[in-house]
């Protein structure tokens, strides 16, 4: 997760909370109301501040990473030039796309499901879109599963299948997604161990796994809120995935078991992620670079 690392403040405040400068504060709201027929711009020392960290060229390009990540884009355009921010780029746009399938929280609407296979081309263009535009796999890669005698880019749990090996395991995965009655956890944590050990493509498999969770975790109806942050725990306990994924391929009914726990485990952090990003917003508790406790 990329972070800004600014933070203006005062340290706790009543309830533990974190208090803005007044002055900052002011400043904020001024900066805030600039433009064409807006008062003029505050020209104190904080507002100078934030204006000059606005300007800094990396703040620029992560600014205009965020705005174009959910903005449909052709390949060929440029990205943002720095290989990080192309990829955040892409996990906040299949991100956002995400949301576009997801269910009403205050009704009965429910958005048309894509098809298993245009799930996974949205997905996979999204992610790997950027990285290809920035030379690092090549653009015909993007949103088509590897060829015959192609290895995948990202490291796995033993060597990925090709041929008609791999055929049969993405068709297998495709099924799975919108088979009639699998049990909705167990569902998820196959199809993310199925993208993460077959790896169909030649990059950005773990990353749509992921994403996969959460989709089909709302989807089905298990966290409906789609609200977690299911992709949270791989990056906190990196070795811990790895283990359980490596437990998945061994193909004993254990080391599946061992994955859908970890799944499982996985989810529920995401849950309690939320569940704290839910609370600050409530209590005015957030500050740029982070959440306070």
């Amino acid at each position: 997760m990329m972070s800004m690392g600014v933070s203006i403040g005062s340290g706790p405040g009543r309830g533990g909370s974190r208090q803005l400068y007044p002055a900052a504060e002011e400043a904020s709201r001024r900066v805030g109301r600039t433009g064409p027929g807006a008062p003029h711009a505050d020209t104190g020392p904080v507002s100078r501040a934030l204006r000059a960290i606005a300007a800094d060229e990396r703040v620029v390009r992560a600014a205009g990473a965020l705005r174009e990540a959910v903005a449909a884009r052709a390949l060929t355009e440029a990205a943002t030039g720095d290989p990080s921010l192309d990829a955040v780029a892409g996990l906040w746009r299949a991100g956002a796309r995400l949301t576009t399938w997801m269910p009403d929280l205050r009704g009965d609407a429910r958005p048309a499901q894509p098809p298993p296979r245009a799930l996974l081309t949205a997905l996979h263009r999204d992610v790997a879109g950027p990285i290809a535009v920035a030379g690092r796999i090549p653009l015909d890669a993007v949103a088509a599963p590897r060829t015959d005698g192609t290895v995948p880019v990202e490291g796995g749990p033993g060597p990925a299948p090709d041929g008609e090996a791999l055929a049969a395991r993405l068709g297998a995965l495709i099924r799975l997604i919108d088979l009639r009655g699998a049990p909705a956890l167990v569902r998820a944590a196959l199809v993310h161990a199925e993208m993460a050990t077959a790896r169909p493509f030649l990059a950005g498999n773990a990353a749509v796994g992921r994403l996969l969770v959460r989709h089909l975790v709302t989807r089905d109806g298990l966290e409906p809120t789609g609200v977690a942050v299911t992709d949270r725990y791989a990056g906190r306990v990196p070795a811990a995935y790895a283990e359980a994924i490596a437990a998945y391929a061994s193909g004993t009914h254990e080391g599946v078991v061992a994955w859908v726990v970890w799944q499982a485990e996985a989810i529920l952090v995401g849950i309690q992620e939320a569940q704290t990003i839910c609370r600050a917003v409530r209590a005015g508790t957030t500050a740029v670079g982070g959440v306070s406790d």
